[in-house]
């Protein structure tokens, strides 16, 4: 037995996604000083940008911009493809929050409109079991990143994180996971893992 939310789920957890085993390059993003090695990493994608976050906060300190989400932006701007998946938990899309992941995505989605540049952002759907996401992924080209860096002032500048990124085979496993997550209508059954570093 086990538990999502409320509701106590009878049985065996059968996750859609296994444990699989991949060789790649390796290198490390550690925080506090972890901005620029992630706008760097974000600046060299060339074709696609997946982002999953807890939340992305639209602004570091008073009102100074995230300097994260505007390396997603200009990507878009040069012809990278983004998508951005964002938590929808209560406390995540408060409207009283001007950091609030809900106006993060319309942010994100004003900028698409008008600029018509390709990206899109989305808050996830929780329908099908996902209580949250806690996610700290980002999937660029063929690399990925797997961190404990929530993408606010204070994580990647004060605290003590690391991120791992992958360049090869891999980014295409967490790539179908980020499928499965932004595009709800195309699930058949199972629950997503995601790719979870806490």
């Amino acid at each position: 037995n086990y538990t999502i939310g409320k509701v106590e789920i009878m049985g065996d957890y059968k996750p859609l996604f296994t444990v699989k085993k991949y060789t790649g390059d390796v290198s490390l993003i550690v925080a506090p000083n972890a901005v620029k090695p992630l706008v760097d990493l974000i600046n060299s994608a060339n074709h696609s940008i997946l982002v999953e976050q807890f939340y992305i906060y639209r602004f570091f300190g008073k009102k100074a911009d995230n300097p994260l989400l505007g390396a997603l932006i200009n990507a878009a701007r040069r012809g990278v493809n983004v998508s951005v998946l964002l938590d929808s938990l209560y406390y995540n899309v408060e409207t009283e929050d001007e950091q609030s992941n809900l106006y993060t995505a319309e942010y994100i989605n004003s900028i698409s409109k008008t600029e018509n540049v390709p990206i899109e952002a989305k808050l996830i759907d929780r329908s099908n079991g996902i209580e949250k996401l806690h996610n700290k992924g980002l999937i660029l080209d063929d690399s990925v990143l797997i961190s404990s860096i929530n993408w606010n002032e204070n994580s990647p500048t004060r605290n003590r994180e690391v991120g791992i990124v992958i360049k090869g085979e891999a980014a295409g496993y967490f790539r179908d996971v980020f499928n499965y997550d932004f595009y709800p209508s195309n699930r058949i059954t199972g629950l997503s893992t995601g790719f979870a570093a806490t």
